[in-house]
């Protein structure tokens, strides 16, 4: 399933890098968000940029690579593209581990989802939380992208900051869903992370060193 999902990577990074059109549209792009200017945090970039983009023409790259390349791709890999096209970022909670498979909470949306990730069992302790991206690859759930650590201390400033910036939101378009706005507007929410993580670094030397315990063991 990894090899597998490089290769369809490799395909839709190929696809981007000969396509003027993403070239120009990714040029100009303002990005004024710290989490992405660190190298650590490219893959969560390149993730966000595929999916969740929106070109002019008001798709996404992976809508955009499935009209253009969609006869020479396998029907697997265009299963897997368009599940990968309606994931979007949110933060997940370990429930607990049985065998090869990690079952999860979308705390967010109150969804749980039973991965299978035979290398991650058992590397993480239950109750820890997660701002990740899950899709479903063939035949079960997996993470996608990059995973990174909220440490339990940081939920509630975290949860307060994202909620906030979502009801903002929400009174220009009274619509908007919180799946919606995890997809929609992915970029707040890497950098009420990012501002969440900082300002407790910021204030270090009046925290429990458990945060840093977290942070370091994962």
């Amino acid at each position: 399933l990894k090899k597998f999902e490089v290769d369809i990577n490799k395909k839709l990074f190929y696809y981007i890098n000969s396509n003027s059109t993403i070239l120009t549209a990714l040029d100009q792009l303002d990005i004024q968000h710290p989490f992405f200017l660190e190298d650590d945090n490219k893959v969560a970039f390149n993730m966000w940029f595929s999916t969740d983009f929106i070109l002019e023409d008001g798709s996404s790259i992976v809508e955009s690579f499935l009209r253009d390349q969609g006869s020479k791709l396998t029907s697997i890999e265009k299963k897997y593209l368009a599940e990968r096209r309606q994931s979007h970022i949110s933060i997940f909670e370990i429930l607990k581990y049985q065998d090869e498979y990690i079952f999860l909470n979308d705390v967010l949306l109150n969804k749980e989802y039973k991965l299978w990730e035979p290398e991650l069992v058992n590397t993480m302790d239950e109750g820890e939380l997660l701002l990740a991206r899950v899709a479903k690859i063939v035949d079960n759930y997996n993470f996608i992208g990059d995973i990174s650590h909220l440490p339990s201390l940081a939920r509630d400033d975290f949860m307060e900051s994202l909620i906030l910036n979502f009801n903002n939101i929400r009174r220009l378009n009274p619509q908007l869903t919180m799946a919606e706005y995890l997809k929609s507007y992915a970029l707040n929410v890497y950098n009420i992370y990012n501002d969440t993580i900082l300002n407790m670094m910021d204030i270090k030397e009046e925290m429990d060193s458990l945060v840093y315990d977290e942070l370091s063991e994962f």
